[in-house]
């Protein structure tokens, strides 16, 4: 017979049980992930794989415009052409207005996405 030291020996029901004194008597329950956390991971990707479509601004001063766009520079002085369908709403001093209302120079505020090599707008607001 074996002699253990009277640590690594557990008297239950007046039988004799070996454990092991490394594991000091703890459960080791295997650990899931929450299925919210899951879902929340999932969301996260799609925004960050769909964030290249959301709608950014473009700010800066009007150049030019006609045949459905407009051309506008920005602060760091780049000319960026922008589509403008006829559906864009646009207004020009909290008022209603059309792409031919806008004047050179004006102030301007272009709510727009990319899509292929095209920059299309979704809103425009003059000052």
């Amino acid at each position: 017979m074996r002699v253990f030291p009277k640590a690594a020996l557990q008297w239950s029901g007046g039988k004799e049980r070996f454990f092991s004194p490394t594991l000091h008597h703890k459960e080791y329950t295997m650990k899931r992930i929450p299925s919210w956390f899951v879902a929340l991971l999932a969301v996260a990707l799609v925004l960050g794989l769909v964030g290249g479509v959301m709608a950014e601004e473009c700010k800066g001063k009007v150049k030019s415009t006609g045949d459905g766009k407009i051309v506008v520079t920005t602060a760091d002085g780049k000319d960026v052409t922008i589509m403008v369908a006829d559906t864009v709403p646009i207004t020009l001093a909290g008022q209603k207005a059309k792409l031919t209302d806008l004047k050179k120079d004006a102030e301007v505020t272009v709510t727009c996405k990319k899509e292929g090599d095209k920059i299309v707008a979704e809103k425009i607001e003059v000052k």
